[in-house]
């Protein structure tokens, strides 16, 4: 799997994860985990990207 791939596997998962959570009203640090999560999946999906642009 690629990191692109993989970028957006995580993004999604935490946009989910945290969309539910907001509807439960759950907050604290499970909330910010969640946020962290799907951040770092949009990071990893932006490098993945970007690696992939550049090796053609």
């Amino acid at each position: 799997m690629k990191l692109w791939q993989k970028g957006l596997i995580v993004f999604i998962i935490g946009l989910v994860l945290n969309t539910v959570l907001m509807n439960l009203g759950v907050g604290g640090l499970l909330r910010e985990l969640t946020r962290l999560t799907a951040i770092v999946g949009l990071i990893l999906l932006i490098i993945g990207l970007f690696s992939l642009l550049r090796r053609k």
